[in-house]
């Protein structure tokens, strides 16, 4: 995918976890799909999501 190596070229600290979470995010889905999907609970997801978004300066 061009998006991840642009992203991983940009972030190199970024695992591959935070790349699919990423993705997730940039498609819209929303927390409870991403949950299902990944069959996590809701708290780690939303922890996830801050992380990431910290990491990335959003």
């Amino acid at each position: 995918m061009p998006w991840t190596k642009k992203r991983k070229a940009l972030y190199a600290d970024i695992s591959g976890k935070e790349i699919r979470l990423a993705a997730f995010l940039s498609t819209n889905i929303t927390t409870k799909e991403i949950e299902d999907t990944l069959n996590n609970l809701p708290d780690s997801i939303l922890k996830s999501k801050y992380r990431l978004k910290k990491k990335l300066g959003l």
